[in-house]
């Protein structure tokens, strides 16, 4: 297991409606791993959700794929954006919401993460990318 990279920021960093990107992997000790966590800890301020993307590139990052997943209930199984999100109804410790999300890591040469945030400037957050093999 190991940290692959970590990103914190304050409220300013996460403004409504813009993709920022908090991470980039791209040392392939990190990315011949099976799994990938993401911790999160997020605080809203006055956004109302914080979208996280997931992305990996087979070309060193010179083109990314966002992740997606297989729609089985409308579009039986057209590929679809879903991401990610923590917003009121997530895990909270006082005004942190603190919750991971595990993700396989498919054959890739780079990786990033990104967040949006909706309805206003998020708070402060720390973004941990962890790594392992089962």
């Amino acid at each position: 297991m190991g940290i692959a990279a970590q990103a914190t920021g304050t409220g300013s960093s996460l403004t409504a409606g813009t993709e920022v990107t908090l991470i980039t992997v791209t040392d392939p000790k990190f990315l011949d791993k099976s799994q990938l966590t993401l911790y999160m800890d997020q605080v809203l301020g006055a956004a109302s959700k914080v979208a996280y993307g997931v992305y990996f590139s087979f070309d060193g990052g010179v083109t990314y794929y966002k992740m997606s997943v297989e729609d089985l209930t409308t579009n039986k199984g057209d590929m679809v954006d879903i991401p990610p999100y923590v917003d009121s109804n997530s895990p909270a410790q006082s005004t942190h919401l603190k919750t991971f999300m595990p993700v396989p890591i498919p054959g890739a040469t780079a990786m990033k993460i990104t967040a949006t945030a909706t309805g206003g400037t998020a708070g402060a957050y720390v973004v941990t990318a962890v790594v392992r093999n089962n």
